[in-house]
């Protein structure tokens, strides 16, 4: 899952889709990957939409602060196991992570402790050698110092029993496993082959990325064929279904998800995830109706999930039904101001622009602009033809002609 990996044909706002599923599966690394990927191709775009790359900028900011958390909490523990070196890398990984100063304290506190630990033994490297996971095959022996770094941190976003596997499968696949996450396909093609050929006897994660490179490089078939495998040893693997649904879109063979995704096993098949996958699968046939009596369905039988909720306003904007696409985004909202939870700024927006569709004019809508004029300057001139338009509507054609002319 690479930094620079882009999906032949995906639109940013289907990465953002993919990270969405991610972050709500708490994969905080891998949604930050996917979240860095949408900016990256958004980046190529000649003229890309600041509201989105404003967007899909907070929530890469989020993906960080509890991607720091996690890393926070793990080093902690290292310390506590004296895998001083693991936990030094992790807490360096962690202030880079974060902006927030409240954390960055708490991160430099363990750091101090780190070294008062570090001074009391004075056998760092002796520590590393004899508490790191690698075994004879050492990451040192096989990669420059900032490529082990690099690969230390891609691991860090991984669960512990998938981070033990994968320091496991020796140095081709570690080079390989580097070089998709750097965007290199062809070097992680070659790499990966070769390190699946070693371990084709064993379950192993490694078709997973090797599948991942070949749809990067449009070798859709092949890397249909890996995930196949893969299931058969994995089945509850959410990233090897996201990716074969993935496949599934390029191809065109929308009915296939959808059989697919339903044979998921019990464990899963009912999970957000999944959900999300199952309705995105009826959105991008086309079958709008379907996808949003699916996502009210998902809604009225679990608990409130505002992923789901995204997507059934997305949907109903689709479909041109501005109201409900409103209320639905008010209830969102309403949600994040119940737990306290921070209110997605594009949450914000939708819930304005659906409010104009709508034909509500009033006060409100005019304050939910003019808040969104703060929130996100880079789009201030879009919102300022909104609250010219709102003052020309009602009647007050001074105010409108002023905002007019901020806009231009």
């Amino acid at each position: 899952m690479g930094f620079l990996k882009f999906f032949a044909g995906k639109t940013p706002e289907q990465i953002e889709k993919k990270a969405d599923s991610l972050f709500n599966e708490q994969e905080y690394g891998m949604a930050k990957m996917e979240y860095e990927n949408a900016l990256a191709k958004l980046e190529k775009q000649s003229d890309p939409n600041p509201e989105l790359v404003n967007r899909i900028s907070e929530k890469l900011i989020q993906c960080k602060e509890l991607l720091a958390v996690r890393h926070l909490q793990n080093a902690k523990e290292l310390v506590a196991s004296n895998c001083l070196q693991d936990a030094k890398d992790l807490l360096k990984l962690a202030l880079e992570l974060t902006a927030d100063e409240k954390l960055s304290v708490e991160i430099q506190e363990v750091q101090k402790q780190f070294m008062g630990s570090r001074s009391s033994n004075g056998h760092e490297k002796e520590d590393r050698i004899e508490n790191n996971h690698i075994g004879e095959d050492n990451i040192e022996e096989d990669m420059p110092w900032e490529e082990e770094e690099y690969l230390t941190a891609l691991l860090g976003s991984l669960p512990q029993s998938e981070q033990e596997a994968y320091l496991e499968y020796g140095k081709e696949f570690k080079i390989g496993f580097v070089a998709l996450n750097q965007g290199d396909f062809s070097t992680a093609v070659q790499n990966l082959s070769i390190a699946l050929k070693a371990h084709s006897s064993a379950k192993s994660y490694i078709p997973l990325e090797l599948a991942t490179a070949y749809v990067n490089q449009g070798q859709y078939s092949e890397a249909e064929s890996l995930l196949a495998g893969f299931l058969k040893d994995f089945p509850e693997s959410i990233r090897a279904c996201q990716l074969m649904s993935e496949i599934l879109w390029e191809k065109k063979k929308f009915k296939d998800a959808e059989v697919f995704l339903k044979a998921c096993p019990k464990e899963i098949v009912g999970s957000i995830p999944i959900q999300l996958l199952l309705g995105e699968t009826y959105f991008l046939s086309g079958d709008l109706e379907k996808a949003s009596t699916f996502y009210q369905d998902v809604l009225q039988k679990n608990e409130w999930d505002n992923h789901i909720a995204q997507s059934l306003a997305k949907t109903y904007e689709a479909l041109g039904r501005n109201e409900e696409a409103r209320h639905v985004y008010g209830q969102i909202i309403g949600a994040c101001q119940g737990c306290g939870r921070k209110i997605d700024s594009h949450v914000k927006q939708r819930y304005a622009e659906t409010s104009f569709k709508a034909g509500d004019f009033s006060t409100k809508t005019l304050e939910l602009f003019f808040n969104l004029t703060q929130e996100d300057p880079e789009n201030r001139s879009h919102y300022y033809h909104k609250i010219s338009r709102i003052y020309s509507l009602q009647g007050n054609e001074k105010e409108a002609e002023r905002f007019l002319s901020l806009a231009r």
